[in-house]
């Protein structure tokens, strides 16, 4: 089959379209708060994250046990790349 097919492409969306679409990151970086729109991104605690690795690794060579997990909490932090959800 040509893969240039109707049956292949995707549909071509004009640019109003996009204010349908919502976007989300991960990892909360600076960089979300300076594009446009804001990207609404997901917090996560690296520095926490990294002392508990750090703790769980030192603990694992003393005792040559596994250790338990550890949860962190994330957070949402909204900005402006979500929009409502729209019915279907």
């Amino acid at each position: 089959r040509d893969l240039h097919s109707q049956e292949h492409s995707f549909p071509t969306r004009r640019s109003s379209d996009l204010e349908d679409l919502s976007i989300t990151g991960f990892a909360d970086i600076e960089v979300s708060e300076l594009i446009d729109p804001e990207l609404t991104t997901v917090h996560v605690p690296h520095r926490e994250m990294g002392i508990a690795a750090a703790k769980s690794l030192i603990a694992m060579l003393k005792t040559q046990t596994p250790v338990e997990s550890h949860l962190l909490e994330t957070r949402i932090v909204n900005r402006q790349s979500l929009g409502p959800a729209k019915p279907h």
